[in-house]
């Protein structure tokens, strides 16, 4: 029997994935790292036992501070909200730095500082690709890291590397 805290399980040699509205139900309570946000993101997007649009998902976990959505050339925007999800998942503000100060490059920056502190804290950021010049950044916990990222795979959300947003 498949658990919501498992991407796939082994019965008699056989693995299998999780039906996608367990998928999706277990990728939302990565993203959210408590029951109690979790249950938030589920109500956020209307109990919906299947992944929404992704703009869509994004959008209404950047709404509760869950996740960072901006334009790839808004720094402010992405600033803010990326502040905003550090504090929503108890994650210490990092060090931000002076330069660049502005624009796409100064939004590298602020990847690169947030990858380099979420670690010292137990958490990871994943930087998700929409196809579109929007950045959308979550951060799971370090130890659910290798399980979200196979959710995404299994849910068709692309993944970023990091030489993709410097």
């Amino acid at each position: 029997m498949t658990t919501s805290s498992d991407i796939s399980a082994s019965q008699e040699g056989h693995t299998y994935e999780l039906s996608e509205s367990d998928a999706f139900v277990r990728w939302l309570e990565l993203v959210s790292g408590t029951p109690e946000l979790a249950e938030q993101a589920r109500s956020t997007v209307d109990n919906s036992e299947s992944m929404p649009e992704f703009f869509t998902l994004m959008e209404e976990l950047a709404s509760i501070e869950l996740a960072v959505q901006a334009d790839f050339k808004d720094n402010d925007t992405f600033e803010e909200m990326m502040l905003c999800m550090c504090n929503t998942r108890q994650l210490p503000a990092p060090d931000l730095p002076d330069e660049p100060p502005q624009g796409p490059a100064r939004i590298s920056v602020l990847l690169d500082t947030l990858l380099e502190h979420a670690p010292k804290f137990g958490k990871r950021m994943i930087v998700m690709d929409d196809g579109d010049d929007i950045w959308n950044v979550v951060l799971v916990d370090e130890h659910d890291g290798d399980k979200f990222v196979g959710l995404c795979e299994q849910l068709g959300v692309g993944i970023m590397d990091q030489d993709q947003w410097q």
